[in-house]
């Protein structure tokens, strides 16, 4: 990583037949490319500072009443987080806490009280790093993980408890994103019914729909609407999507962009986003299942499987 201009090595972008070669240039690219959706209409005027969206989001947050975060929590969620995780750009694991004394853990604790009581976290824990991983064959491109800092990781990790009431409480049988599930597991039972399907005769339709850039898609004001409809924590709900106002910086392959500032899309790699993938989609899903049952579109966060058995007159009926 540099700190500045002046530390980089001179390294020079390579044009060879229109391609660029050159590290910095590379990364460059793959900074305007992603940012073609994290900000597809970076010409229009800037948005109000304080949106009503928010502001309602705020008022809610306000109004609920959350007990104050405890020093057993933290030590308990800090014994308990993944050893390996990757670092954010404050170069922090939650499970190196534990090396933390008394006192720290103490001021740790008050850190997350205070954050918490002012509906927001200091703008040095909100720089976000995302590592864009490449997809194995035959597909093509990046896949961008986001990685955070690790204070706000440890609030998502103590509060997780208000985000699994909500899910539990509108799980619905076409959900596969399901404790003790995989996609692995998810994939392997479209397989058998497919294949029980063929053996019992039974005329059968299955789908597959990827949702390309759900994340990059989800508007945050169309998120806090569908999340507090179902009962969502505002609180966390709001302190969730403040991360989305924070800087990030685009990696690969070791090589850092400059620093970019996106105004919309949920960070793919927060805690909380596969649980506002699900209230996004649960509307759509709902709807879609009451107008044409017994047809079920199972998902998978952003994977959706159409599938249907029985006469086919009625498959292709619903279908079309």
């Amino acid at each position: 990583r540099f700190t500045s201009s002046d530390d980089r090595p001179d390294f020079t972008s390579i044009i060879q037949e229109d391609s660029i070669t050159g590290p910095l240039g590379i990364m460059d690219q793959k900074a305007e490319f992603w940012m073609k959706y994290w900000d597809p209409d970076r010409e229009r005027p800037a948005a109000p500072v304080h949106l009503p969206w928010m502001v309602e989001l705020r008022k809610l947050a306000l109004e609920e009443d959350l007990q104050d975060i405890t020093i057993k929590q933290v030590k308990q969620i800090i014994a308990i987080a993944p050893a390996e995780a990757g670092m954010g750009a404050d170069g922090w694991r939650v499970r190196q806490w534990q090396l933390l004394p008394e006192g720290a853990l103490q001021d740790l604790t008050k850190i997350h009280v205070k954050c918490e009581a002012k509906l927001a976290f200091p703008a040095q824990t909100l720089l976000n790093e995302v590592i864009l991983i490449g997809m194995p064959g035959p597909a093509k491109g990046d896949r961008p993980i986001t990685l955070t800092c690790s204070l706000y990781r440890l609030y998502n990790y103590i509060r997780k408890p208000f985000v699994v009431a909500c899910e539990q409480g509108h799980l619905r049988h076409w959900d596969s994103a399901v404790r003790g599930s995989s996609a692995l597991k998810a994939a392997m039972i479209a397989e058998l019914q497919g294949e029980i399907s063929l053996k019992l005769g039974v005329p059968t339709l299955q789908i597959c729909w990827d949702v390309e850039q759900l994340y990059n898609a989800m508007e945050s004001e169309a998120v806090t609407v569908y999340g507090c409809k179902r009962g969502y924590s505002p609180t966390v709900m709001h302190m969730g999507i403040s991360t989305r106002w924070g800087k990030r910086v685009v990696q690969c392959q070791g090589f850092i962009s400059d620093w970019i500032v996106p105004p919309r899309n949920i960070l793919a790699g927060c805690v909380q986003s596969v649980a506002w993938s699900r209230v996004y989609l649960f509307d759509l899903l709902e709807k879609r299942h009451m107008a044409f049952f017994p047809s079920t579109i199972h998902s998978w966060v952003d994977g959706l499987r159409q599938r249907q058995s029985g006469p086919a007159n009625t498959i292709l009926h619903n279908v079309a």
